[in-house]
């Protein structure tokens, strides 16, 4: 059986190497989290990007200046024939 000083230096080791690995995993865990934030920042971009294309109607309504399919803006509700059969 070791002594006792021996036991708190054995215990003053693993306590060592639990702090180690304790502060490894936290900037692990910051580093995830970061690309976690990066990545919602990036899904919503894609989204943004998809509502900004033109919606899909039976009939556009076209420019009354050019002629050319208008986009309808985030305010506006987008209803399509489609969706209402």
């Amino acid at each position: 059986m070791p002594s006792a000083r021996e036991r708190a230096k054995l215990l003053a080791r693993e306590m060592m190497q639990a702090m180690k690995e304790a502060k490894a995993a936290e900037a692990r865990a910051k580093r995830l989290g970061e690309e976690v934030l990066q990545a919602l920042a990036e899904a919503k971009a894609e989204a943004e990007a998809r509502i900004a294309v033109a919606v899909d109607t039976d009939e556009p309504s076209p420019c009354d200046l050019c002629g050319a399919v208008k986009l309808q803006s985030l305010e506006e509700p987008v209803y399509s024939s489609r969706s209402a059969k």
